[in-house]
């Protein structure tokens, strides 16, 4: 994994193998960021981020549908009633 590679390169001392706390796992994280801020990346693309948009974009799609289908379904019946 490449956040992990620069998060080696990040701190010195560190091995591959060693176990990460919640606490050290929270300052790479921000290391990370702050590197990637450094280097220009302001807001990167994460497996989070894809996935919220993801579903998000899902979800509007599914609403669009059924407000679709509902609006149809509702000015077939208004039709139906002047006939």
């Amino acid at each position: 994994m490449v956040a992990e590679k620069v998060r080696q390169r990040l701190l010195p001392g560190s091995s591959s193998q060693s176990s990460c706390g919640v606490d050290e796992e929270m300052d790479s994280k921000e290391e990370m960021k702050d590197w990637l801020m450094s280097v220009g990346i302001i807001s990167p693309v994460t497996k989070e981020s894809a996935g919220a948009m993801y579903h998000q974009q899902q979800l509007s799609c599914q609403v669009k549908s059924v407000s679709l289908t509902l609006y149809l379904f509702l000015m077939a019946n208004c039709l139906i009633r002047e006939i």
